[in-house]
């Protein structure tokens, strides 16, 4: 690297570690989005191409040694900067989304409102509106429970599109 410091220097001089062991360390370095820390290694290791890298997969590798493939490094104590390797552990994808779950972190749109709960009151409604889902994913509306009217049924019953007698 043009700043003559291994990965290793580099790395710890982008930590700010406090007093307390057991305390998030910090990373004032570039992130990656959501706030991870990214550090890049040095081009000679990879073909001469500059690699980014989590900082905290680089403290996990630094401190505990390689990432098995198909596992992740996941934090104890979901802070994405945090490179403390006592908050470290590794997991698939599925152990992470489990995680999330028993700690209240699943996503939310701006209202709160999770995915599944939309997708329960999508087939809530419509079960009460007598809607049959198919084996394939596709929904089926019984004619007779259709919440709109046809226009044909409200140009005979002399109704506008909002179901109100039209004026005369």
């Amino acid at each position: 690297m043009a700043d003559g410091l291994t990965d290793t220097e580099r790395f710890l001089s982008k930590l700010i570690i406090p007093d307390n062991p057991n305390a998030c360390w910090g990373w004032k370095g570039s992130t990656f989005g959501f706030g991870y820390g990214r550090l890049s290694l040095a081009a000679i290791e990879y073909g001469g191409k500059m690699r980014p890298v989590g900082a905290h997969r680089f403290s996990w590798e630094h401190h505990n040694g390689p990432i098995p493939k198909g596992l992740f490094v996941l934090h104890t104590c979901d802070n994405p900067p945090c490179c403390n390797p006592r908050h470290l552990w590794l997991g698939t994808i599925q152990d992470n989304n489990l995680d999330c779950i028993k700690k209240g972190r699943r996503p939310r749109n701006k209202l709160g409102v999770t995915k599944q709960d939309c997708e329960d009151t999508r087939r809530s409604v419509l079960k009460k509106l007598g809607v049959k889902q198919r084996q394939d994913g596709q929904t089926t509306v019984l004619r007779k429970h259709s919440p709109m009217p046809s226009v044909k049924s409200l140009r005979k019953t002399g109704r506008d599109r909002h179901g109100f007698p039209k004026k005369s």
